[in-house]
């Protein structure tokens, strides 16, 4: 098994956006749990949905939140797999959607800062 099986497993447990693309992921790689991948393909559909829908945040920012909860609470191997897919992930200046990162708790916002510190 993977590093972040669970933190997937998790969320799509949790929300029902994220349990759609988990199955098509799951589906796509033959059964199998690949976080990362499926951690850079959320950002995008986030970050897609936050281009094209005004209330965006009703549904993936409790999304964002369970992220920020796991990298704040979570165990080393969810904080490495939160900070190398998904805040890798995220836009950055100057690129469409990049003001998602207005919307990290505070937590994600600090470790984006950290490894990634031109935005």
């Amino acid at each position: 098994m993977y590093l972040g099986v669970k933190l997937i497993e998790d969320m799509a447990g949790h929300f029902p956006e994220v349990e759609e693309s988990y199955a098509c992921h799951v589906e796509n790689f033959d059964g199998e749990v690949l976080p990362h991948v499926f951690l850079w393909d959320l950002i995008g559909e986030i970050v897609e949905s936050s281009l094209v829908e005004d209330d965006w945040l009703v549904a993936w920012g409790p999304v964002l939140d369970f992220l920020e909860a796991r990298a704040t609470e979570g165990d080393t191997e969810d904080i490495n797999v939160i900070s190398h897919s998904f805040l890798l992930s995220l836009p950055y200046p100057d690129s469409p959607g990049y003001s998602i990162i207005n919307h990290l708790g505070p937590s994600l916002a600090q470790r984006l800062s950290q490894i990634r510190p031109s935005g």
